[in-house]
């Protein structure tokens, strides 16, 4: 996996012709907090560049980068008694200096574009980026499951020769960090760049590959509708006439990549092994997401399910969910114990395991409980058997495609709504448990009858009404 190396530097010549860059080697600080220095023409006017460049360098932080736009000597006029330096100058500057990684050192319309980071230590990385002779970026923001959902298309890519470079925000980056098919992943911060600006940034960035395949707003805003758009207040027919199709088939078919669709989480060593413990340790389990991002995408029947659960089947049941989902957590356990004064076979991972641990531990579950998140998506197309809680996506956006689903559809009037939901304002809530009306239509046996069914977990009294 080569560098993740920051995005903003790479949309710099679009930055710097419109005045977005600090000018004359100014201190800045850029959007997503690290400190970074800028200098074009005006470093030629210094009377002992490389010990100016070495000064900055010594007041920079961890994680600080200086940034060259220099004219090339070779390829431009320079003024009398100014500096004649070219990339090789430029590249070599900070040898007396150590603790950096070399981002970029490349010649763009005959200037220099030399990036160092400040990483401390000792070592001297020269590792600037190259583009290879089929070299292809995909850029996919969102959450978790989208990243996943996108990297669908990259095995295609891969087979044909293709190099891939992939842009995406912390969540991607994090669900997708050891996919074999991407070679390089670009973290794109929070605020980095400007909402109303990226399309410049695509534009500076993609440039300097073959082939550019932007998913933003690809699922969200063309199948969920968002807030700020008109199309997002059409009526429920109107939005359930176009947005039905599912998330994956429009994703392949704007990236002109056929089926099959190969949607699949990559564990390191270290998290597959923490798994596989973990499973040898407890047993059979169903691991259960309490909530997802989305004020729609939790139930609030969990721990009424779950204590009949226990009495049909022996499994354990394994709650994840971030730290907001603690409370969720603590009423599970707590029901549990009133009701059978032992709830040892509870284990919570809420705000106590990384995502990517959890994901690990989805892979080996019996079954896979949960609301429409990254979880789900990471064993989308594992034969692990997933009991969806269905909120503003219908079966034919999202589990249609899947492996051994089994998709519990709300009875809710304004399901399926495709929209996103940020807080309740067109989110109808259930008065009764604070919940979406949607979630609160699914009834408790419905979820039980499913996590048995799939499982095949099932007591002889069961059998015959499940099984049959």
């Amino acid at each position: 996996m080569s560098g993740k190396s920051p995005g903003w530097y790479l949309g710099l010549r679009y930055m710097r012709k419109e005045g977005l860059v600090a000018r004359a080697a100014e201190k800045i600080n850029n959007p997503c907090g690290a400190n970074f220095i800028f200098a074009d023409e005006v470093l030629l006017d210094a009377l002992d560049w490389r010990g100016v460049l070495e000064n900055w360098w010594d007041s920079l932080p961890l994680g600080g980068h200086i940034v060259l736009w220099v004219p090339d000597c070779r390829y431009h006029e320079i003024a009398d008694g100014s500096a004649r330096l070219t990339l090789q100058d430029l590249d070599s500057a900070l040898d007396n200096k150590a603790g950096w990684i070399l981002r970029e050192s490349d010649l763009i319309d005959g200037r220099a574009f030399v990036v160092w980071q400040k990483i401390g230590g000792e070592k001297r990385l020269r590792l600037p980026w190259r583009k290879q002779p089929k070299h292809l970026l995909v850029s996919r923001t969102g959450a978790y499951g989208d990243a996943l959902m996108a990297a669908s298309v990259l095995p295609y890519f891969k087979e044909r020769g293709w190099s891939v470079s992939f842009v995406s925000k912390h969540a991607g980056v994090e669900a997708l960090l050891h996919d074999p098919h991407i070679d390089e992943l670009i973290l794109l911060e929070d605020g980095q760049v400007a909402e109303d600006e990226m399309p410049f940034y695509w534009q500076a960035l993609s440039g300097r590959f073959d082939k550019f395949i932007n998913f933003t707003h690809s699922v969200e805003g063309e199948l969920l509708k968002q807030p700020s758009r008109a199309d997002y207040h059409w009526s429920a027919d109107q939005r359930r006439a176009v947005c039905g199709r599912g998330y994956l088939a429009h994703i392949h078919a704007l990236a002109e990549a056929p089926p099959p669709y190969r949607v699949r989480f990559y564990p390191s060593d270290e998290e597959d092994a923490f798994a596989k413990a973990y499973s040898r340790r407890i047993g059979d389990y169903a691991l259960w997401c309490l909530r997802g991002s989305a004020v729609h995408k939790w139930w609030p029947y969990t721990a009424q399910a779950i204590c009949r659960l226990l009495s049909k089947c022996d499994l354990n049941f394994v709650l994840v969910g971030d730290v907001d989902a603690a409370p969720l957590a603590e009423e599970i356990i707590n029901a549990v114990e009133d009701y059978y004064g032992d709830a040892s076979r509870i284990h919570s991972c809420v705000g106590t395991h990384s995502i990517r641990e959890v994901m690990t531990l989805a892979s080996y579950a019996k079954a896979v409980v949960g609301p429409e998140t990254g979880i789900m998506n990471s064993v989308s197309m594992s034969p692990v058997p997933k009991i969806v809680l269905l909120s503003h996506s219908s079966p034919s956006n999202l589990t249609n495609d899947w492996v051994n689903a089994f998709a519990l559809q709300p009875s809710s009037a304004c399901y399926p709504c495709h929209r996103l939901h940020y807080d309740h304002a067109w989110c109808p809530v259930d008065e009764d448990t604070g919940a979406a009306v949607c979630a609160a239509s699914i009834n408790v046996s419905q979820v039980v009858d499913a996590v048995l069914r799939a499982t095949k977990k099932v007591n002889d009294d069961d059998k015959e009404r499940l099984l049959a």
